[in-house]
């Protein structure tokens, strides 16, 4: 078994709160390999103990010769599971009057019935006790998790399930397994709650019969699912305990003590995290009706559903999707490459959805469009929209995470949340390692473009998030929240925090001495709006129709971009620091030299001619960018009532 991390169950004031009504102290899981899998709270002391028969020692015995010491020896880690081989029909379960008295090993005399030696081979011995070495009396429940690859079943193997598990129906099991995913493996994750012997009370020095006893692998399994698990077959297991004294029963003094069994938890415990099972490519459209108004989805299948019932006309005004869980919507093709996720609703035929979409604080993972792949030719031209939404006009989105979308594209409106919309609002949206690549038109960390009247209220995108371009001047716009709006539209953000990156160009680079970032903000790329008294097209972003409250922009050392010049070309100026497109860009006399990331990059062994100017600082500092009508040379606006700068790039 593989050595499982030290971990942290709760907050820390969680934890000080449940040790203080207890009385107790709190251990951990360690990282030994001497160290026992428990936890405790209160005073409590246990250890457990796996076993297996020796070699030679029958799968029952008697009342009056039960198990002596020595019948059972330490369980062998690192154990291969193969198939079954039964004699005959043998049912997969044990007689009721073969029972193993377990003798020295417990107190009393109880026994488990185990599976017929002489009648199925290939089974696995792993006899899990409890042992309460403490002063105390205890509650106590076994965690164990069955490596259980995603084609395969943990259960009765009687019934069809793959992987089939003797365990003791004296515990209360969960009614419903947990997935995790431990170093890149999944499991599925069983509770065991010892209960019906004594109110389920482990009494001071006393050692419970095992939970677990025997595991095997149904007979119908083929070479390819033996495969799936390598060289060897992974079990963890677990023990919670906590002291009797106070609690009305096993359940909820477990609980307070630990938290209930699901998933966050199980994966905390464990040291992995929860299993998410990826897209198949596929959409299912099986879960609509016409007459519900209400609708739960639980797939990344459902969602690509959405998306083609949206794409049929189906507005859902007046309905509300919800979501049920976190769902990955990566997959791959035949050959490997990742598939692209339909947006839900188009700009080019004016398709939108309409309705509720509630994430009930669930994460969508890797969100993938490639303009490029997209049916319908979305990297074509400014009416197309990319992002999980790639239309929403008179819609409600909330409640929802997305942690690693990535959207490259050639021309087109992006945003991870929506491409565009009208009308909206969008509340409790985190988004984390987002990659925005987009060579022309509006990129926005959560929108695209915005019309109408439109709110974003706690809307975070952190600093793991890119939104790139490859110009920050005509006809793009780059923005951490927004990439451009409608100069008639009223915007509202509250509580948002933005910290993404915002890779773009400084004029400089076009052979323009403006030196100024133009359509670019850490708020919103362009407002369509700006200030030139003069007439003479150089002026300041302004954005009269945005109110913000609570928001907080941070730059990073990012901000702090670099330039170099060589020469009198149509693109004299090079950005130092990598990007989307950094570095020669059309400079014959730059070259095309990449870092470990393929990014463009200047040589670091270039040289310069005379007058011409090396690593010259452009700050990145601005909330909004801004053009109007053809007047593309402005300058950004860095503040604005309501939000709150702070530079970590001083």
């Amino acid at each position: 078994m593989k050595k499982l991390r030290t971990i942290l169950l709760m907050g820390l004031a969680a934890i000080i709160a449940v040790s203080s009504a207890i009385g107790g102290t709190l251990a951990y899981l360690t990282d030994t390999e001497s160290a026992v899998n428990v936890m405790t709270v209160g005073s409590v002391k246990i250890e457990q103990h796996e076993y297996q028969r020796a070699e030679g020692v029958a799968h029952k015995n008697t009342v009056d010769a039960p198990a002596k010491e020595g019948d059972l020896v330490p369980y062998v880690q690192d154990q291969m599971l193969l198939p079954a081989v039964p004699s005959g029909d043998y049912p997969y379960t044990a007689e009721p009057s073969d029972l193993f008295y377990w003798g020295y090993y417990t107190d009393g005399n109880g026994g488990n019935g185990l599976w017929d030696d002489s009648k199925l081979k290939n089974v696995i011995d792993k006899m899990v006790f409890v042992e309460n070495k403490g002063n105390t009396d205890a509650y106590f429940r076994t965690l164990i998790a069955f490596e259980c690859p995603e084609e395969l079943t943990v259960g009765d193997a009687g019934t069809g399930d793959d992987i089939g598990i003797n365990v003791n129906s004296g515990y209360e099991a969960s009614s419903e397994a947990c997935y995790i995913d431990i170093d890149g493996v999944r499991y599925d994750v069983r509770c065991f709650t010892y209960g019906n012997w004594n109110d389920g009370i482990l009494s001071s020095g006393e050692t419970a019969r095992p939970s677990l006893l025997q595991i095997v692998l149904n007979h119908k399994a083929t070479n390819e699912d033996v495969a799936l698990f390598g060289e060897k077959y992974d079990v963890h297991v677990i023990s919670q305990a906590v002291q009797a004294d106070g609690f009305a029963d096993a359940e909820t003094a477990l609980n307070e003590a630990f938290g209930a069994f699901e998933v966050n938890n199980v994966a905390e415990w464990f040291g992995g995290k929860e299993y998410i099972k990826k897209w198949s490519g596929t959409a299912d459209i099986s879960w609509y009706n016409d007459v519900d108004t209400e609708f739960t989805l639980t797939t990344s299948e459902q969602l690509a559903g959405l998306a083609d019932l949206v794409d049929a006309g189906n507005t859902f005004e007046g309905k509300t999707i919800t979501l049920t869980g976190n769902v990955d919507l990566y997959a791959e093709d035949e050959n490997g490459e990742p598939v692209s996720f339909e947006p839900i609703g188009c700009f080019s035929e004016n398709k939108a959805f309409e309705g509720t979409f509630d994430g009930q604080g669930h994460t969508i993972f890797n969100l993938y469009q490639n303009g490029w792949a997209l049916a319908n030719g979305y990297w074509d031209g400014p009416e197309y929209g990319m992002g999980f939404f790639g239309l929403l006009e008179n819609a409600t989105v909330k409640n929802v995470n997305f942690e690693n979308p990535s959207l490259p594209t050639e021309a087109n409106i992006i945003g991870v949340v929506a491409g565009g919309v009208a009308n909206c609002v969008l509340e409790n949206i985190n988004i984390t390692g987002a990659y925005l690549g987009n060579h022309s038109w509006y990129s926005g960390g959560v929108v695209g473009w915005a019309e109408g009247d439109v709110k974003l209220v706690n809307c975070d995108i952190d600093e793991t998030s890119v939104v790139s371009s490859q110009w920050g001047d005509f006809n793009n716009a780059n923005g951490g929240l927004i990439g451009g709006i409608d100069p008639a539209s009223t915007i509202y953000l509250k509580d948002c925090d933005v910290a993404c990156v915002i890779d773009a160009y400084n004029d400089v680079t076009s052979a323009y001495e403006w030196y100024s970032y133009r359509s670019c903000g850490m708020l919103i790329g362009d407002t369509g709006q700006m200030d030139d008294p003069d007439g003479n097209n150089v002026g300041d972003a302004i954005a009269p129709n945005v109110t913000c409250e609570n928001v907080t922009v941070t730059y990073g050392d990012w901000a702090n971009y670099h330039y170099c010049e060589f020469g009198s070309s149509n693109y004299p100026f090079c950005r130092v620091e990598a990007g989307e497109s950094t570095g020669a860009y059309g400079n014959a006399r730059v070259g095309e030299y990449t870092d470990a990331n393929g990014n463009k990059v200047v040589d670091d062994n270039h040289v310069h001619n005379s007058g011409e100017k090396h690593n010259e600082l452009i700050v990145f500092d601005q909330l909004y960018g801004g053009e109007s009508g053809d007047r593309y040379c402005t300058y950004g606006t860095a503040t604005h009532p309501g939000v709150t700068v702070v530079y970590n790039n001083k």
